[in-house]
């Protein structure tokens, strides 16, 4: 899927089954070029543990989940929507920084090493091989007030150096303040600035919660001059804020002229978990000429904004079955999984008793979903 840190995930080039979750599911791929190795050294400055493999990896937090993990010391749950960057720590979005990629030795297998930071403590993820797994916690140091004047003044001055704006950012997010809210937004809007520095001023004022700088995303978002991945990243924190003025924006977007918006778009929907765009995803999802990226994304968003509602179960499951294209199959079968409903199991047991080995498990693990807390 079109769906990467700072834009898509790569195209899906050739065939292989990639674990995706949103209920856990396990895609097809159309087609990719390897991932290439990766390391940005730069973070072992902000989150010192990456700098000794060693000791994070002595932190394993044993999980009989692979999507939450039970943080006692926090009194907080970790849980990942899905392996690309959608976590949270409590009911709080956590920020998800990419740190590492690097081959594992199998064929075909690559596995990366990212940070989940939950504001005054993160967490080391690794993706491998041999599944998910969350290291931690570590903690933050916490900076005073003056520190934070300091950081701000830091952030002001483009003749800083980007890495040092990056953390006086880091620091304001940790400490949220609404004095700096109005320079963070200037920073927001400054077309001349970093990507980097604007996508992280961003992810600090969607802090601010509300409608305040709703006009800021929406403009963002919005603007076909402006870098598509920080257009991107706009459209996402319209969904952290999940106010009903964000969400009539998002439907908008899915009908912008820029295909990562859209993606981005349906993506956002899901994480505001209104019912409103469902007359919209649902067209979307029924479209053979629309993208087929977008149409499995806007499935899956059916299914994390409707769960529990039983009463569109049989829809889905008579679009699943009209459906030819098994990568659009699956998505039906994981948003019919997220959404909970007993009744959806006959429907789905023809797949699971089929002869197409990606559907059969796709559709086992959406009935041990519903089966695991069913409605």
């Amino acid at each position: 899927m079109k769906n990467s840190q700072k834009g898509f995930v790569v195209p899906l080039l050739i065939v292989i089954a990639v674990l995706v979750i949103g209920g856990g599911i396990y895609y097809y791929s159309r087609g990719s070029s390897k991932p290439t190795s990766y390391l940005n050294a730069d973070l072992t400055n902000t989150y010192t543990v990456l700098a000794n493999e060693d000791r994070w990896r002595t932190k394993l937090i044993t999980s009989e989940n692979p999507e939450a993990w039970l943080i006692s010391s926090k009194n907080i749950t970790v849980k990942a929507t899905d392996y690309q960057g959608n976590f949270s720590c409590g009911d709080k979005k956590a920020e998800f920084i990419k740190y590492s990629s690097y081959n594992t030795g199998a064929v075909g297998g690559w596995g990366s090493v990212s940070i989940v930071d939950c504001g005054s403590y993160y967490f080391v993820f690794e993706y491998a091989d041999s599944g998910p797994k969350l290291f931690g916690p570590f903690d933050q140091v916490v900076a005073s007030q003056t520190s934070q004047s300091m950081n701000l003044s830091t952030l002001a001055n483009k003749k800083e150096s980007v890495e040092n704006r990056l953390e006086s950012l880091r620091q304001l997010m940790l400490n949220p303040n609404p004095e700096v809210y109005g320079a963070v937004n200037t920073i927001v809007l400054d077309k001349t600035d970093s990507f980097s520095v604007r996508d992280r001023a961003m992810k600090a004022l969607v802090q601010s919660g509300g409608n305040i700088y709703l006009k800021t995303f929406e403009k963002i978002s919005s603007d076909p001059t402006e870098d598509k991945n920080l257009r991107a990243v706009a459209t996402l924190q319209l969904g952290i804020l999940g106010t009903p003025e964000s969400v009539s924006v998002l439907i908008g977007l899915l009908s912008d002229k820029d295909s990562l918006v859209q993606f981005k778009a349906a993506q956002a929907l899901g994480e505001t978990k209104s019912t409103v765009a469902y007359d919209s995803l649902i067209k979307i999802a029924q479209n053979n000429s629309v993208d087929s990226q977008l149409r499995a994304r806007s499935i899956l968003t059916i299914g994390e904004i409707k769960v529990g509602n039983c009463a569109i179960t049989p829809t889905l499951l008579g679009l699943l079955n009209d459906e030819k294209d098994n990568f659009l199959k699956i998505s039906y079968i994981t948003a019919i999984g997220t959404i909970k409903c007993q009744n959806a199991i006959n429907g789905l047991l023809q797949y699971v008793n089929g002869t197409n080995e990606l559907l059969k498990i796709n559709a086992q693990r959406a009935i041990d979903s519903i089966n695991s807390s069913s409605i």
